[in-house]
């Protein structure tokens, strides 16, 4: 598994520099109606091609075994499963490292409407035109709608040739801080790193993993309170990249915090109507849960299958100790009802919504990822191991 250990060196590679106006303009098939237009009425948020730096005027990529240190080259650490940070510029070279094209990544999604969480792959190493679409609109959302974002975009190196050919690399200029995740310690995530539940274990405390360093009511209302306004604005970020890895704590003075988002390569926008329709609350509440589930803390209890039970009993109960331990579920619902009502729409109806959604298939395999339970180890052992690298 990947570690931000080491040093990765960056060589020139074959291709080309894209500024993000351009690329926004050149690759937008991927994106619907309603994105396209606002990513053209947002375009002038990015810098012009005259703005890139020198130094990223041609693309760089991840060099295979060499470790040479002759002038063309760029020093960068290993960040994530697919990315470099050259540190002395605070530069992310998010999809420089390529990788065979038998190698792919598990990648997780919940389409609108649906009731099933949809897993498949995407390509390993390096980013699709449709990822990097995506990111730039996560960018523009977040900076019209005024919520903190961690990274801003520069450009995008295009590859022609070899393994990444086609495929692409955004280089992103990070504001500095330290992902939410390394105040974790060394507890787990997700939960399935716990491969089975022995009932003497004192891992099992029953309780919301607590940060340390930092003050865990803290994060889950920020959390709790930025995420509510992505969804109350058509907004979601993508079930993997609401992980606590994609969140930013940034040191102020006098002990302060500020909490940021970043990783928006799976980001959606939709429209929301004036007049919700039970069949659109029901859509909405099931993908606005989902997310903010996926982007829980783990909480250390074990919901066990009684003899008898079915699924749906076994859901409600895992659904129960979910809602009542969970900071950020409880912090998020209060900003959402909030938000709900400032959209005139019924909180009796959109509480109801959020009710039936915690009786959905995608709930329940949601929870997979934040507390442990029969469903989840007969789920961990069907399947390949879990679609998260720490960063």
């Amino acid at each position: 598994m990947p570690e931000d250990t080491g040093t990765i060196h960056l060589v020139p590679a074959d291709g080309q520099v894209v500024s993000p106006l351009d690329f926004a303009a050149r690759f937008s098939a991927n994106l619907s109606g309603v994105e396209l237009t606002f990513l053209e009425q947002t375009a002038s948020l990015f810098g012009t091609e005259a703005e890139i730096p020198c130094a990223l005027r041609a693309p760089w990529i991840a060099a295979g075994d060499s470790t040479g240190e002759d002038a063309d080259r760029i020093a960068a650490r290993p960040s994530g499963a697919r990315s470099a940070l050259w540190v002395a510029e605070q530069i992310q070279f998010k999809g420089c490292r390529p990788a065979p094209e038998a190698e792919d990544f598990p990648f997780e999604y919940l389409e609108f409407g649906g009731n099933r969480i949809i897993s498949t792959r995407v390509p390993f190493g390096v980013m699709t035109a449709e990822a990097v679409s995506r990111e730039l609109l996560g960018y523009c959302f977040c900076k019209t709608y005024g919520i903190p974002c961690a990274t801003t975009p520069v450009c995008v190196f295009e590859y022609a040739s070899g393994i990444a050919a086609n495929r692409f690399c955004l280089v992103l200029k990070l504001t500095g801080g330290t992902r939410a995740e390394a105040f974790l310690g060394k507890k787990p995530l997700p939960v399935s790193e716990l491969v089975s539940p022995p009932a003497d274990s004192a891992v099992f405390t029953g309780s919301e993993v607590a940060m340390e360093g930092l003050n865990t009511v803290w994060y889950a209302e920020q959390k709790g309170r930025w995420l509510a306004e992505l969804h109350f604005r058509g907004g979601f970020r993508g079930l993997l990249n609401n992980n606590v890895g994609n969140d930013i704590i940034q040191p102020l003075t006098c002990g302060k915090h500020r909490f940021l988002l970043r990783d928006f390569d799976s980001f959606h926008l939709i429209s929301l109507p004036s007049a919700a329709s039970r069949e659109f609350l029901d859509s909405f509440a099931v993908q606005c849960v989902v997310e903010v589930v996926k982007g829980s803390l783990p909480i250390l209890d074990y919901v066990s299958t009684r003899t008898g039970e079915d699924t749906q009993q076994v859901l409600r109960r895992i659904a129960a100790v979910y809602r009542r331990k969970s900071s950020l579920w409880n912090s998020y619902f209060r900003y959402a009802r909030l938000k709900a009502r400032g959209l005139a729409w019924s909180d009796v109806e959109f509480v109801s919504a959020t009710e039936r959604a915690f009786e959905s298939t995608a709930f329940l395999e949601a929870s997979c990822s934040v507390i442990l339970s029969d469903f989840a180890l007969e789920r961990y052992r069907r399947r390949q191991p879990r679609p998260y690298v720490p960063h």
